[in-house]
């Protein structure tokens, strides 16, 4: 009797075991991949979005950007110089870390 009821336990456990195994349903592979191609198309969109500053035309920030920054650099006049050029003192004191610089500037 145990037996039987062993062989009909087992019997009855492969048969659910095996049709617990059955491959859930896939979508459409063609849906799938349009999904993801309009998805990464989403996030580009927002990327670009995001890097251009909401503009849709990032040339035009640029050219904009670029007309107002030029103006502030300009070449350094001799008097603006000397204002930063180091201390004679400390030329003097600094000349072996400084080397070359020292060098070039007694010639």
């Amino acid at each position: 009797m145990k037996k039987l009821f062993l062989f009909i336990s087992l019997l009855l456990g492969g048969f659910i075991f095996a049709n617990a195994q059955q491959a859930t349903p896939t979508p459409n592979p063609s849906e799938e991949t349009r999904r993801i191609v309009r998805q990464n198309q989403e996030i580009n969109r927002r990327f670009e979005a995001m890097r251009n500053g909401g503009n849709r035309n990032p040339n035009l920030v640029r050219q904009i950007s670029r007309q107002n920054i030029e103006p502030l650099y300009r070449k350094t006049t001799d008097k603006e110089l000397k204002l930063l050029a180091p201390n004679q003192i400390d030329v003097e004191k600094f000349a072996e870390f400084c080397g070359s610089r020292t060098s070039a500037s007694q010639n």
